[in-house]
């Protein structure tokens, strides 16, 4: 399977705070996304296996209002969003940026091909969001390995989320036999923080000529 997902980089200003996240997390209206792809407008995705569907933010104006004085963001801020010229998040970034342009979230477009995209999406650093075409590297927790990132090395996977954390280490890194996966509590974690929003998931497609 493959997904397409919008990830908020945790190390660059200002998707760095929680609040910027929630933020544009709440700016989207998700259904319509799905609907421009061509997809069901009630699609759900599980970003790991054996959790439940992924609990995606809802459009909601006052929230978004709410989280920028929550989190001293002023009345708007700009950020810059990476993706695939010619993939499925092309059919809806101009969208997707007219939505968040309603609440003051100035989003400037970065519509890349080939090695460009692949070194802004693994470390580039002119991109605070990227809209990424991506498949599961592997089941249960090996698919919390592409969203934390290593206290040491690279990114793993093709996409830098910059989110560290040690809560995943018995699954991640453990010092001995790995405890049971809890599925369900990861995912929790993955909603709170907003650092990945899985938007749906993508058909493969094939032109020839």
């Amino acid at each position: 399977p493959r997904r397409l997902t919008l990830v908020m980089r945790e190390d660059t200003p200002p998707t760095s705070r929680l609040a910027a996240r929630r933020a544009l997390a709440h700016g989207l209206n998700r259904p319509d996304l799905l609907r421009a792809l061509g997809l069901h407008s009630t699609m759900e995705v599980r970003w790991l296996d054996g959790a439940p569907p992924f609990t995606f933010p809802s459009l909601d104006a006052r929230e978004v209002h709410a989280w920028l004085e929550r989190g001293r963001l002023g009345r708007s801020f700009h950020v810059a969003m990476a993706y695939d010229a010619d993939g499925a998040g092309a059919e809806i970034a101009r969208r997707m940026q007219g939505e968040w342009a309603r609440f003051g979230l100035y989003v400037e477009l970065m519509p890349l091909r080939g090695q460009a995209l692949a070194s802004e999406l693994l470390s580039g650093w002119r991109s605070h969001l990227a809209l990424v075409e991506a498949t599961p590297l592997g089941r249960g927790e090996d698919g919390l390995s592409t969203v934390v990132h290593p206290l040491r090395g690279p990114a793993v996977g093709s996409f830098r989320t910059a989110w560290r954390t040690r809560e995943f280490d018995a699954w991640l890194a453990p010092r001995g036999e790995r405890p049971p996966f809890d599925a369900a509590a990861a995912q929790r974690r993955l909603e709170d923080e907003l650092v990945v929003l899985p938007l749906a998931r993508l058909d493969w497609r094939m032109a020839a000529r």
